[in-house]
């Protein structure tokens, strides 16, 4: 019988949050770096692009009812939900003019 392991919890020096996995303790260190301008009113959440701030204030309104039209996935934001559904129809609409691939944002497309 295998015995799963719990890793040990991480604490923030700055703030105190508590973080189960190191992974979500090294993005939220990310929080105090200067180059984050975009930061969340309601928790220590912060992001590079205006888009990904828009995004997670819908973790906060719950609005996790915004529901897909081709399977049972929902999300918190439209814009999230408008990715996902763009995948069923494939929908990929900004074409590299270098490799010919073709993303969903112009953000990936970088």
């Amino acid at each position: 019988m295998a015995v799963e392991r719990e890793e040990p919890k991480t604490v923030c020096d700055r703030c105190h949050r508590t973080f189960q996995f190191r992974r979500h303790y090294l993005k939220h260190l990310q929080v105090y770096e200067e180059n984050l301008v975009y930061k969340c009113s309601k928790c220590a959440a912060a992001y590079t692009i205006a888009i990904q701030t828009l995004d997670h204030f819908g973790t906060h309104a719950g609005e996790s009812n915004l529901k897909c039209k081709y399977c049972i996935k929902s999300w918190s934001s439209s814009y999230r939900l408008q990715l996902h559904e763009n995948k069923h129809t494939r929908q990929e609409f900004l074409i590299r003019e270098v490799c010919h691939r073709s993303f969903q944002t112009k953000l990936s497309l970088q």
